[in-house]
């Protein structure tokens, strides 16, 4: 019945109070709102993920689990639909996907909600971090992440190029600001904060969108062009021009 959204309305902000249940995707900019309608309207809230088909499919569920039957009978139906799609997409780009590694620097939800995204295409991620994350964000995204993955928190873009030298990631996911210090190091990049060049990668049609693009991205012949730094012969210490008292 509302949208908070930059497309949402007066109209549907106005009626929101009357919600049977809040649902947030953007937590990090909604938890305070959904907080307020639950202490003044008793409205439960459910912060949701539709990145991939596990974290699609988990989210339904737990959805489908505040009503009824009948909901949850549909719910089932509807996951019955999706999951031939889902393969569909998973036999075509995961065999070109598994096992490369990524290295995510993004804000708001997408450094925790994408992890499911990749792993559902047997991708890895070795590194991720938030530009301004709070104390929860990164509890939260520590469950999604494996054993002895870099987590960073703010990172500079010295930081991050040395990151991605100890990592040696096949693709970098993170904002538009980064995009050019990857492409010159030689390293696959992907533009994860805003729908400006494709996507968007969420929801069920999005996985496909998702799946292509890194696929398209990773497999480009043009990164035979570049020399990844961790595989450059670094040149020789030199004197030349540092100075006639040397």
């Amino acid at each position: 019945i509302a949208q908070w959204t930059g497309d949402g309305t007066l109209q549907e902000l106005a009626t929101a109070h009357r919600a049977k249940l809040s649902l947030l995707h953007c937590y990090r900019s909604m938890n305070y709102i959904a907080t307020t309608l639950e202490e003044q309207y008793g409205i439960p809230w459910e912060e949701y993920n539709f990145f991939g088909p596990t974290k699609i499919v988990e989210s339904m569920r737990r959805i489908a689990e505040r009503f009824d039957d009948s909901i949850r009978e549909k719910t089932e139906q509807a996951i019955a639909r999706y999951e031939p799609y889902f393969a569909e997409v998973q036999a075509r780009y995961g065999p070109r996907l598994a096992g490369k590694r990524v290295m995510l620097m993004l804000g708001g939800l997408r450094p925790r909600h994408t992890i499911g995204a990749y792993e559902d295409l047997g991708m890895e991620v070795v590194g991720s971090g938030f530009e301004f994350g709070h104390k929860e964000d990164y509890e939260k995204a520590s469950k999604e992440l494996g054993e002895a993955v870099l987590v960073y928190d703010d990172p500079t873009s010295f930081e991050l190029e040395e990151f991605a030298r100890a990592l040696k990631p096949d693709l970098m996911g993170a904002g538009i600001k980064e995009k050019y210090v990857y492409h010159k190091l030689g390293i696959p990049f992907r533009q994860m904060h805003s729908w400006d060049y494709s996507g968007p990668y969420h929801g069920v049609e999005g996985f496909a969108v998702f799946a292509r693009d890194m696929d398209t991205t990773i497999s480009s012949p043009s990164w035979d062009l570049f020399t990844p730094p961790w595989q450059a012969a670094r040149p020789a210490p030199s004197l030349t021009g540092a100075g006639s008292d040397v």
